[in-house]
């Protein structure tokens, strides 16, 4: 038996050896040509500033060149389906969170792409929505917030430019009983804009598009939907303390590539990536945009993936959200 298996694998062998030999000059050689990578989301949020400064430490790991590609909408479901789409031959890769990963199928009624076919490079990183609003709202704390929403039902509007903050704001009144109006945008950075402007009441935004509002004292941050406080901004109190541990949402990003990428590559992108979370100024940088670095293989971010579709699957049945 032994020996008919290798005298099989052998003819089979020499029958794709003219295929299998291109093919591993291919992986050996890349990249041999600029590596798109998709971002799903509009340029100046947190995702497209975290790859674009961690790409300047992959490039010369890898001898080769990245470009940043934008494709916001749709809940990341546009950027998603191009990268989706694409080649897998290791020149198109998509880094995105779990808003078109774990949430968008079991959310949209329709999706044209299949999520979980992405082969999983590595996690990026964690961070937690912050409950902002104006310096001069009408109500600038959690208990205040829920009395007026109380007495008001329905009339606050909160700020929804992604899923993230979408849900966060979702488990916010499913736990304090009250009802919100929420008010969808294209992207984070004008969501931000318009809740310093007053335009909007409140939102769960992020410390990158809100930091700088934030340091100028245009936005004031109220709470944190994360079950401890951020070390970069102890601060700002977590919803748990203030009475609501079911507000608490982990917001993570990670790099993939389309299905049937050659391992090799993909192995290649993982240590890179991991490597470059390794250096402190990519650490510093995620600091500071309340992001906690979180290198490992493309295993365990397959793993974590499966957990937190599962996750995902049970919080919009709890939470009542409607597929669209």
């Amino acid at each position: 038996m032994y020996q008919r298996r290798r005298i099989a694998f052998g003819v089979a062998a020499s029958l794709l050896g003219p295929i299998a030999q291109p093919l591993l000059a291919q992986e050996a050689d890349w990249p041999a040509r600029p590596v798109r990578i998709i971002v799903p989301f509009a340029a100046g949020g947190g995702s497209d500033v975290a790859i674009r400064q961690l790409v300047v430490h992959m490039g010369p790991m890898l001898k080769g060149q990245f470009i940043i590609e934008n494709r916001p909408g749709a809940e990341a479901s546009i950027g998603a389906s191009a990268a989706f789409r694409a080649a897998p031959d290791g020149y198109t890769l998509l880094m995105t969170s779990l808003t078109s990963q774990v949430v968008n199928p079991h959310t949209m009624r329709r999706l044209s792409y299949e999520p979980l076919t992405f082969e999983p490079i590595g996690l990026i990183g964690f961070t937690a929505p912050v409950l902002l609003c104006h310096p001069e709202a009408r109500a600038r704390s959690v208990a205040a917030i829920i009395e007026l929403a109380k007495s008001q039902p329905g009339t606050l509007n909160f700020g929804a430019p992604n899923t993230s903050s979408r849900f966060a704001a979702e488990m916010f009144a499913h736990h304090a009983g009250i009802r919100l109006q929420h008010v969808r945008y294209n992207s984070a950075p004008q969501a931000h804009n318009d809740l310093a402007g007053g335009r909007i009441d409140y939102m769960f935004g992020d410390f990158t598009a809100g930091g700088p509002l934030l340091q100028a004292g245009r936005l004031q941050a109220i709470a944190v939907a994360a079950p401890e406080r951020l070390a970069s901004h102890p601060s700002v109190p977590t919803m748990a303390e203030l009475g609501l541990p079911g507000v608490d949402l982990q917001i993570w990003t990670g790099l993939y590539a389309p299905r049937d990428t050659p391992m090799p590559i993909i192995l290649k992108l993982n240590q890179a990536l991991n490597a470059a979370l390794a250096q402190d100024e990519i650490r510093s940088m995620l600091s500071r945009m309340a992001t906690v670095a979180k290198p490992g293989s493309p295993e365990a971010f397959r793993a974590y993936q499966a957990d937190q579709y599962e996750h995902w699957g049970r919080m919009v049945k709890l939470l009542g959200v409607e597929p669209e």
